[in-house]
């Protein structure tokens, strides 16, 4: 018996059940574009996880919600959002646009008003340095290759979409 697969099957398989994000100039993204009812199929029977497949990236979504990552990340990107509105900067320009140092990070994080968040979170213990390897892994972040400064991909927006989830369920809530 042959099994036949599409081209780069393993590494995108491995790539997204190790909740890395593949970004649209990934060669296997066009892959995943082309064979994207295989892969839907495949992840959802396989795994019961629903491929996410958006113009910029791919993504598995779980209905799990032990998966603490994401939510780390979302509380320390909002901590960011937070600081850089407190010193008037364009938080989606800068985003989008900007490149960032490693030391601007830990240095703002660490004078935050809310840097006593990071002892629930773990962050304080992991260190920046490993969190900021996990997101490039992931293909949330581009570290450069001295490991100093990094810039987001369009992945972050799934982050931003969650928050403001968050943050319109607990306005509804708060309204009732």
């Amino acid at each position: 018996m042959t099994f036949e697969t599409p081209k780069n099957h393993y590494e995108i398989v491995n790539d997204l059940l190790k909740g890395k994000f593949i970004l649209w100039n990934e060669v296997y993204f066009d892959t995943l574009t082309k064979e994207q009812d295989f892969y839907k199929a495949f992840f959802k029977e396989s795994f019961g996880y629903e491929l996410v497949l958006r113009k910029e990236f791919a993504y598995l979504l779980s209905k799990s919600t032990g998966e603490e990552f994401s939510k780390r990340f979302t509380v320390i990107l909002s901590i960011l959002c937070y600081e850089w509105n407190l010193q008037g900067r364009d938080i989606k320009d800068r985003i989008e646009n900007g490149s960032f140092s490693v030391f601007e990070i830990q240095t703002l994080l660490d004078n935050s008003t809310y840097s006593d968040i990071f002892k629930l979170i773990k962050l304080k213990e992991e260190g920046i340095e490993k969190f900021l390897k996990e997101l490039d892994q992931r293909n949330i972040i581009k570290l450069d290759n001295s490991k100093e400064t990094f810039e987001f991909t369009k992945a972050v927006d799934l982050f931003f979409e969650f928050a403001k989830e968050i943050a319109e369920s607990k306005l509804v809530s708060a309204e009732q």
